[in-house]
């Protein structure tokens, strides 16, 4: 078999091996496209993760405020317990609790009660920090209380 031989301006060109040089080119841009997918697939996917654990953090966290004020709207002989610490300004409790328990934990919530002043009023401030047992993330929520109107009530978010 001949090759194909053909001059152009003084040059000799000749066409064996251009369809290896396509095909080799064709190759490298469908791995290149390939590789991308799937670098971006993989980010998604820890990202999506990461998202889960931060809102189940989140919810460890307010499930630990919710405790806690559970714990201070508890009758103490005759009185709900929040009545001590706006009688108190200097008590502080802080206590861990597994959630849901000890047996079945997603996480922990270290819940600490203390009073505050903030514009000359006197609050109870519920702070819960939520973390997971399987994952580093973790959340905090702040819930504070008017002893005087236990009505009023402000929620805090703030995830780490």
């Amino acid at each position: 078999m001949q090759k194909k031989t053909r001059f152009k301006r003084g040059f000799l060109i000749d066409d064996s091996g251009v369809t290896m040089i396509w095909a080799l080119i064709l190759f490298l841009m469908v791995t290149i496209l390939t590789s991308s997918a799937l670098f971006l697939s993989r980010q998604d996917t820890l990202e999506a993760v990461n998202q889960e654990n931060r809102i189940r953090a989140y919810y460890v966290a307010l499930s630990g405020v919710d405790l806690g004020y559970a714990a201070l709207m508890a009758d103490q002989g005759g009185a709900p317990y929040i009545e001590t610490f706006a009688a108190d300004d200097t008590k502080t409790i802080t206590d861990t609790i597994s959630i849901p328990n000890a047996s079945n934990p997603i996480g922990t919530a270290t819940v600490t009660i203390d009073s505050v002043t903030i514009d000359e009023d006197v609050w109870v401030r519920i702070t819960s920090v939520g973390s997971l047992s399987d994952s580093p993330m973790s959340a905090t929520s702040i819930m504070r209380i008017n002893p005087d109107n236990l009505d009023h009530i402000v929620r805090e978010s703030i995830t780490n």
